[in-house]
């Protein structure tokens, strides 16, 4: 089997895809971890609240999800976002049944490599902003990492009480999310 290398035009549509998708995570993310430096100066602070305001311009506000439909279950779509989560929250989601399973992970894993490549691409593309990162926590190499504890969760500081999670949620056909009554 013979593959040929995506095209430019291919690679910018995955950069934007997962720019929708996952920056707004991934960069408050980032925020969080600065903040979290301990012993912080007034310099610091300055610092921090500086890269912050640049890491909101360069996220995008409203940020997209993935829609898996039953086919079976033609009420809803469940819809998976990348989002800031607390370090002990984990996943769960009801599937009609037990055959739509494999797709469920194939999105799930989708968000994760989404978010994985788009921060590659940031950090290459964001040099000198990483460089004053790395300054404010030399502690942290700035590495995303999905948590070997919880897939669906993702970090940068092991230690840092919040994570990125895949976070599932059922919408009804005109987008309005639907919980179940207990």
């Amino acid at each position: 089997m013979t593959t040929t290398a995506p095209t430019p035009e291919e690679i910018a549509k995955y950069t934007n895809m997962a720019h929708i998708m996952v920056s707004k995570a991934i960069l408050s993310s980032v925020v969080h971890v600065l903040e979290e430096k301990k012993d912080k100066s007034a310099t610091d602070e300055a610092e921090i609240r500086d890269i912050a305001g640049v890491l909101e311009e360069k996220m995008c506000k409203h940020p997209g999800c993935l829609g898996l439909e039953f086919d079976d279950h033609d009420k809803m779509v469940l819809q998976i976002y990348l989002t800031v989560v607390k370090k002990g929250y984990v996943a769960t989601i009801d599937v009609p049944s037990a055959e739509y399973a494999h797709d469920l992970y194939r999105q799930y894993d989708l968000v994760k490599r989404l978010a994985l490549t788009y921060w590659k691409h940031f950090q290459m593309t964001n040099v000198e902003l990483m460089e004053r990162c790395a300054k404010l926590r030399p502690d942290l190499t700035f590495d995303l990492e999905i948590d070997r504890d919880n897939a669906t969760t993702l970090y940068f500081d092991p230690l840092s009480p919040s994570r990125m999670g895949v976070f599932p949620m059922y919408v009804d056909k005109k987008g309005q999310p639907y919980f179940k009554k207990k």
